[in-house]
């Protein structure tokens, strides 16, 4: 459904220590320009100079992610 927003727990193998969460935005989901990654633009060849990460909030031995309607996560679990 890409209207609505999702609430995701992820869990790991083990405990996990740490999570950080790069986030997928654009203008809509047909966009070829004014896409980013972690804040850094993405080019229409899609290449891309790196980002910023942002820790996720752990509780319970779950990472805990908010994901926006018609966007992206990519998640690294530690």
């Amino acid at each position: 459904d890409l209207s609505r927003d999702a609430t995701v727990d992820i869990t790991g193998a083990g405990a996990l220590r740490h999570a950080e969460v790069t986030r997928l935005a654009a203008p809509s989901l047909a966009a070829t320009s004014g896409v980013t990654l972690g804040g850094a633009s993405v080019a229409g060849d899609g290449t891309w100079n790196g980002g910023r990460s942002e820790p996720l909030r752990i509780a319970g031995g779950k990472a805990l992610l908010d994901v926006p309607a018609s966007s992206a996560a990519l998640i690294a679990l530690t």
